[in-house]
């Protein structure tokens, strides 16, 4: 009986140890395919903080993703999602981020796809170790107005 469940043991650990090779190799494959995205970052500054609209683009694909976020200017690396980025969308046409105030934030687009938004957003200071808030308007340039949420970027309606 002893020999029976050795070999079992050997069977076992040889087939965990090949499913862990290709689980691997399958995930590096995939990063390899993916590849690195096209990208552009934008830098809009005002005072202390700055706007970062990052654009990316994945294998020619069309499809540009686009992540708007605001950092304290000696940041060096962009944020990626969380407290300091409020606006996340794809094909957006037309964007342009500008300062309105000291904690005031307009973004304007003509068409595309907002999939996450946030009138408020915050970022700290690092002199003071303290978050600041900002107020975020987005403007639908297409029809000249601000759109109604949730956010609907159709055809704007006919004045008559």
């Amino acid at each position: 009986m002893k020999v029976a469940w050795e070999k079992i043991g050997k069977v076992a650990a040889g087939l965990i140890v090949v499913c862990l090779g290709v689980s691997i190799s399958l995930y590096a494959l995939y990063r390899v395919i993916r590849g690195k995205p096209d990208e552009s970052v934008t830098e809009v500054q005002n005072g202390a903080f700055k706007i970062l609209i990052r654009s990316q683009e994945f294998r020619h694909s069309g499809t540009v993703n686009v992540d708007i976020c605001v950092a304290h200017v000696s940041s060096v690396r962009s944020p990626t999602r969380g407290s300091q980025c409020f606006l996340h969308g794809f094909d957006l046409d037309h964007l342009s981020a500008k300062w309105r105030g000291q904690h005031e934030i307009e973004i304007s687009l003509a068409d595309g796809y907002v999939t996450e938004f946030s009138n408020y957003v915050s970022a700290v200071n690092p002199k003071s170790a303290l978050p600041e808030q900002f107020h975020v308007t987005l403007r639908d340039d297409h029809c000249n107005s601000y759109p109604k949420f949730p956010i609907d970027l159709k055809p704007c309606p006919s004045t008559e």
